[in-house]
């Protein structure tokens, strides 16, 4: 049996740019929902009918690839694309686009599809597999219409990027991105490679494949995870060096260039400001008196120096929050077992980010010539972790039932637990907010119904 699933989505964009934002490179690669456990292995060339594209999927431990090919197109117009091997018996999406009036269009995407066992599956699985289409489009069509407005705003020549820790959460969805964007982006990485758009360093020794002359932007992200492993004195030493002896080795670098970069972005973290309470912090708070907050500092001071070379940003994330990876995956894990948890009293403040936000932030500061120095990235709308906790529950239907006193968290995770877990900081994005930047997911229910795709059972 042949089901059908159709959804629309009007911007207020001509076709020829909405149809255009389809074609541009990495395209699939950003609309694949977070929730979804896939790898984009390889990306269509194009839109033309003979260009394919395959999908790995992962499902309870199993791993299957998802191969499907574009078959027919006409510019402006439409394009499908049909499975050629997958989850499914049949395949068929297609693309359709159309003017509304001037300055406005509308996409349509409809899909027919059939289940393997038809007969069975349609009864079993017939309804969730249409929620699951129902999400996956309400999120597909949500990055469509934010991106085309990024894509609009930050509308400048095609710029030289490098990227330093492009392995990570931020660090791939931005280099997809900017790639997008039309930029050309090089990776800046510490394995061998042989590819052209990868530069391989090594800070500790000093060796560096390429010169950085030439590039427009330079953004460090790199760093051992915070969050993985007990913070044992040796975790504690990498996660310092990785950081600080980076940064270094690119600062000198930088300062021996004859063109040096427009604006050098180093990432920081709001735990510069150490726990302040109930106070409301911003850019130009002090810093803590903690691990975290010392490393900031000293992470930041190694960036400064290149501040009378090029224009710097030491942009302090929050919780960037995504199934990608990080905190809400963490969360995830233990609400969809039911295991919902406060932590302590539950009365710390989490000062948090969607994803999406996170990276539009991102630009704002290396395209936005007013911003430098350090830059608050977190949502305007911080929440107390127990309130974190209860919205989470309620988007995925699970109780809040664990509480984990101060004296469970500091025993199982020591300092990391204090510092991460038990403190938090009421921060405010005050540079971000002088400079009119839009946040699309402001509040945290908001950014739960797009990140999650809405109220459901895990």
């Amino acid at each position: 049996m042949i089901n059908t699933f159709k959804k629309e989505l009007v911007v207020d964009y001509e076709v020829e740019k909405l149809f255009g934002y389809h074609e541009r490179p990495g395209v699939l690669r950003r609309l694949t929902p977070p929730w979804v456990n896939a790898e984009v292995l390889r990306e269509p060339d194009n839109l033309y009918a003979g260009s394919s594209a395959v999908i790995r999927l992962k499902k309870f431990g199993i791993k299957l690839n998802w191969e499907a090919s574009h078959t027919e197109y006409d510019k402006n117009k439409f394009f499908k694309d049909a499975q050629i091997k997958g989850p499914f018996r049949f395949w068929q999406h297609s693309h359709y686009f159309k003017n509304i009036s001037a300055g406005s269009s509308k996409l349509t995407d409809f899909v027919e599809y059939e289940l393997p066992l038809s007969a069975l599956l349609d009864i079993a699985a017939g309804r969730s597999v249409r929620k699951e289409l129902g999400r996956m489009f309400c999120y597909r069509h949500s990055v469509i219409k934010n991106d085309l407005s990024v894509i609009e705003k930050y509308d400048v020549p095609e710029k030289k990027i490098l990227i330093s820790g492009s392995g990570g959460v931020i660090g791939r969805e931005l280099t997809t991105l900017l790639k997008m964007m039309g930029h050309k982006v090089y990776k800046l990485i510490r394995k061998k490679s042989s590819r052209a758009d990868e530069i391989v360093y090594e800070p500790y020794s000093g060796y560096i494949s390429d010169s950085l002359e030439g590039f427009d932007i330079v953004i460090h992200l790199a760093g051992d995870p915070i969050g993985k492993g007990r913070w044992t004195d040796n975790k504690k030493k990498a996660i310092r060096e990785s950081r600080i002896n980076t940064t270094r080795f690119l600062v000198e670098r930088i300062k021996q260039l004859e063109t040096p970069p427009e604006v050098f972005f180093s990432a920081s973290a709001i735990g510069y400001y150490g726990d302040k309470g109930e106070t409301v912090v911003d850019e130009e708070c002090e810093k803590g008196a903690n691990f975290i907050s010392d490393l900031c500092w000293d992470w930041e001071k190694e960036a400064l120096k290149l501040k009378d070379t090029c224009r710097i940003v030491t942009g302090r994330f929050g919780v960037v929050l995504t199934l990608k990876g990080g905190a809400l995956k963490e969360y995830y894990n233990f609400y969809r077992f039911g295991l919902g948890f406060k932590i302590g009293r539950g009365e710390q403040w989490v000062s948090w980010i969607s994803l999406d936000d996170a990276l539009y932030s991102v630009l704002e500061c290396i395209f936005n010539k007013k911003i430098q120095g350090a830059v608050n990235i977190v949502s305007d709308l911080p929440v107390k972790q127990k309130d974190f906790a209860e919205t989470l529950a309620n988007f995925m239907k699970r109780p809040v039932i664990l509480k984990l006193p101060p004296s469970f968290v500091c025993g199982l995770f020591g300092q990391k637990g204090k510092e991460i877990l038990l403190e938090g900081c009421r921060v405010t994005p005050s540079k971000l907010k002088e400079q009119k930047f839009t946040f699309f997911y402001n509040d945290l229910s908001s950014a739960l119904l797009h990140l999650m795709g809405g109220k459901h059972d895990a």
